[in-house]
């Protein structure tokens, strides 16, 4: 999927916000100056980060992930509606990720 989103010769960057708790980068990849994660978010191709990974409370992607919800984009699309993993972990007793 991100192949159609990428084409040689564009020119991206990485702005590391933090490492989560298993040391994985946390951050916003920018193509030609946009957020590739926003795009995915706003397109409801991907949900939006439910705020554990830290550094990221500024971004506005929870207020895309409800536009895309609300207009029923790709995941939010499914039905039965898509739960959020976290959410399912917590609701037949486990931990969140």
């Amino acid at each position: 999927m991100l192949k159609s989103y990428l084409k040689r010769g564009d020119e991206a960057s990485f702005e590391l916000r933090s490492r989560d708790v298993d040391g994985r980068l946390v951050g916003r990849l920018f193509v030609n100056g946009k957020d590739l994660g926003a795009q995915l978010v706003r397109q409801g191709s991907v949900m939006a980060s439910d705020g554990f990974v830290g550094r990221c409370d500024d971004l506005n992607d929870s207020e895309l992930e409800t536009r895309a919800k609300d207009a029923g984009l790709r995941l939010w699309s499914a039905s039965p509606p898509l739960e959020r993993p976290g959410d399912l972990m917590v609701a037949v007793g486990g931990e969140e990720p």
